[in-house]
């Protein structure tokens, strides 16, 4: 967004993206008669024809407040400015109270409810036997006619400045997720981000089944056959569970009666156990990962299983992430019982060692690896950047850990994914001195259950980078920064300055920051961060040249550079030597 003078109003609007069908009553092929409709589905009477076209795009603002550039029709039902919770990334799974997968963003917003002539929202408005202004209320009317469609409306919340369009202001995105009515004159919208649709009940990975088996099954039986199923419920070939056990098949098909014939490939497949099934047990369908490339699995899993839209997946971004920082992490694995898919998704994440989030403003779910600095880091200092009394700094004790153990490789995929037991290796990193009685006096374990992992290398590496990065616990910085510097995004690393942050000398501490949540006050023209401590992630660096200057430490120093230390590990201003790991 263009940067605007001090004295320029600022002014928020929000779009709501109503479904609308393209019909024309009672013009062919609508066979719909009798009084009109108003082209949304709740209304509609001739549902077979209902086709849904372009959204009708309806505008709310502040009475009163000026207008954008575009010639808009703008509702002047906003009651304030949204209220608004960022999106917030969970580095490495470490916040063990929230899903790796982050905590969602939400907007809540109140709009003032009034008579209205229907106007834009009826287009048979000129052909009704009444007055729509003195019939009912905006909201009250809306809310019936959009009863079916309303949950799940795209909502977009635009932020910039009076005499702007809309195309040069800040947009952020979400879906609306419920309307409530039970105030006197108020109606309030609760909306959450488009990555919430992970979390939604249908989606879940593989999709439930519903075949049943027509006769006893023997263990010995490699056909059967099926009923209260459709070809489509199956793909064509691949593997099943029933019961305990489960099997590969290498065909399907509808006999003359209805019923679905599977020709089986392989009883007891995968380790599990072969036994005999009785007549209605469930045949449920399963999903495998066959040494998946780590943004092909989650590619597979919101493409597959959920209604987030392509648009909103940068799965070409995501593959290039994972080529550079996740080219040994290879997924396989069998998924045995329908299971949510924003649990499987946090199960990647947090054995792959990455995260994701929905980037409210660039509309786009985002992926990272947790890697070393590569990039110059942004630098912030309270001289030209923080707001004076934004800083906050918080330790995170209970994220410390002092042992790592990734169980990998299961025996029977049909069995508990936290039953230890049924896990054949376990690889481990530990720093006991942390435990010493001089130290913090006691364990703090960390466990990740890793079924899609079935290398020991690649099990090593993350419980190496989850000891390396918390063995002393996190901590949070929080801060603000003027609109002129908040065009930092989540997920960027940056250098903090702060006089509270000092070595254990007094010196400052020069750390590096990972955003975690970014969260924009348009009014105040202020953006507030929080991020975490991510100095012991690493770096990527290349020794220094002779001919290099010595190291500083003062920030100045080239980066990229590693320079190496005296004979007793320390550099020429006092600080550690590089490590090499």
């Amino acid at each position: 967004m263009s940067d605007k003078p001090m004295t320029a109003e600022a002014i928020t609007l929000v779009r709501i993206e109503q479904p609308f069908c393209n019909r024309s009553h009672g013009v062919a092929p609508c066979q719909a008669s009798g009084a009109p409709c108003f082209n949304t589905y709740a209304t509609c009477t001739d549902r077979a024809n209902y086709q849904e076209g372009a959204t009708r795009d309806l505008y709310f603002g502040l009475p009163g407040q000026g207008r954008p550039a575009d010639d808009l029709y703008i509702l002047p039902l906003l009651a304030s400015v949204p209220n608004t919770s960022p999106a917030r990334i969970n580095v490495s799974g470490a916040d063990r109270r929230a899903n790796p997968l982050g905590i969602r963003a939400t907007a809540t917003i109140t709009f003032r409810d009034a008579p209205h002539s229907d106007f834009l929202v009826d287009p048979y408005r000129a052909a009704r036997s009444y007055d729509p202004l003195g019939r009912g209320t905006f909201w009250s009317k809306w809310d019936r006619r959009n009863r079916f469609g309303k949950v799940g409306m795209t909502v977009s919340i635009f932020e910039g400045y009076a005499g702007q369009s809309l195309a040069d202001m800040v947009k952020r995105v979400y879906l609306c997720d419920s309307i409530d009515l039970s105030g006197a004159e108020t109606v309030v919208m609760k909306c959450r981000d488009v990555l919430s649709k992970a979390s939604d009940q249908k989606a879940q990975c593989p999709e439930v089944s519903t075949g049943e088996l027509v006769a006893d099954l023997t263990e010995a039986a490699t056909s059967f056959d099926v009923s209260g199923a459709v070809l489509s419920d199956y793909p064509a070939s691949g593997t099943l569970r029933i019961g305990g056990e489960v099997m590969t098949y290498s065909s399907v098909s509808q006999t003359g009666g209805g019923l679905l014939r599977f020709t089986i490939a392989q009883r007891a497949s995968d380790g599990s156990e072969g036994s005999d099934h009785t007549a209605g047990d469930l045949v449920q369908s399963c999903f495998r990962f066959s040494n998946e490339t780590v943004d092909a699995g989650l590619a597979a899993l919101y493409q597959g299983f959920t209604t987030i839209p392509a648009l909103y997946l940068p799965v070409s971004d995501w593959a290039a992430e994972a080529s550079r920082f996740l080219s040994s992490y290879r997924l396989t694995g069998l998924v045995t019982s329908p299971t949510p898919v924003v649990d499987l998704v946090g199960e990647i994440l947090e054995q792959a060692q990455a995260f994701q989030w929905w980037d409210e403003e660039r509309h786009q779910v985002r992926f990272s690896a947790v890697r070393p600095l590569v990039d110059p880091p942004r630098d912030l200092n309270e001289d030209a950047h923080l707001i004076a009394g934004s800083v906050k700094v918080r330790d995170f004790p209970d994220r410390r850990v002092s042992r790592v153990y990734v169980y990998y490789d299961p025996r029977d995929p049909t069995k508990g994914r936290e039953d230890e037991e049924n896990y054949s290796r376990l690889q481990s990193s530990q720093d006991l001195s942390l435990e010493d009685a001089e130290a913090y006096g006691d364990k703090s374990i960390r466990k990740i259950f890793a079924r899609f992992v079935n290398s020991g290398a690649v099990a090593l590496e993350t419980t190496a980078r989850i000891l390396a990065r918390y063995r002393q616990g996190a901590q949070e910085i929080t801060f603000a920064v003027s609109d002129k510097d908040g065009d930092i995004s989540v997920g960027d690393v940056v250098r903090i300055r702060y006089h509270r942050l000092q070595d254990d000398t007094g010196a400052p501490d020069y750390r590096l920051w990972i955003i975690t949540s970014r969260d924009r006050n348009h009014a105040a023209r202020r953006v507030h961060y929080t991020a975490e401590d991510a100095t012991l992630a690493g770096q990527l660096l290349s020794i220094a040249e002779n001919a290099v200057p010595d190291y500083v430490g003062d920030g100045s120093d080239q980066f990229g550079l590693a320079w190496i230390s005296d004979d007793n590990g320390f550099l020429p201003n006092g600080g550690a030597g590089m490590t090499i790991q």
